[in-house]
């Protein structure tokens, strides 16, 4: 049964990074576009690999104010779910999942990147605790392990700090 739900985590994983690689849905408005030329009519949102770069810069922007100030996410940002207008503006289509982040959440997201980053394995423990994502039978030290060993050695890190 365990080995079913990994699975299922894990195909559902490498859906949720899919939809949030803009680069794969830059890549496939293209193709659509490629594929379907000869039909005035059909087009792509991300018709031009230039927008692709301000497009990203300002969704992970606003993404870390959702996440990290107002608390207050769109839930959905795949590239359908986003329009970058010819101003330069980024808009949300597709309200339906919106998440609402308390403010202890946030603290231990932005406790838990700083520790992912600076590679403190046993301090990203201790924040997904605080973010309610471990099992209270969660073995702690087998955690930073596999951490270290995905991750890497704690050593080859120490870039960021929050103070």
């Amino acid at each position: 049964m365990s080995s079913d739900i990994s699975i299922r985590a894990d195909e559902l994983g490498r859906g949720l990074f899919d939809e949030l690689d803009y680069t794969l849905g830059a890549a496939n408005a293209i193709a659509l576009k490629t594929a379907h030329a000869k039909l005035s009519y059909v087009k792509s949102q991300c018709e031009a690999k230039v927008v692709l770069g301000n497009l990203v810069k300002k969704e992970v922007e606003s993404s870390l104010v959702q996440l990290l100030e107002t608390g207050v996410m769109h839930a959905d940002p795949h590239p359908e779910n986003l329009l970058f207008t010819k101003d330069g503006n980024l808009t949300y289509l597709d309200f339906g999942l919106i998440c609402h982040m308390e403010k202890s959440l946030q603290v231990a997201m932005l406790a838990a990147i700083s520790h992912l980053v600076n590679g403190d394995w046993v301090y990203l423990a201790n924040d997904l605790d605080d973010m309610n994502v471990l099992k209270p039978t969660t073995n702690r030290y087998a955690l930073r392990l596999a951490l270290e060993r995905v991750c890497g050695d704690s050593s080859d890190t120490g870039l960021l700090t929050v103070g």
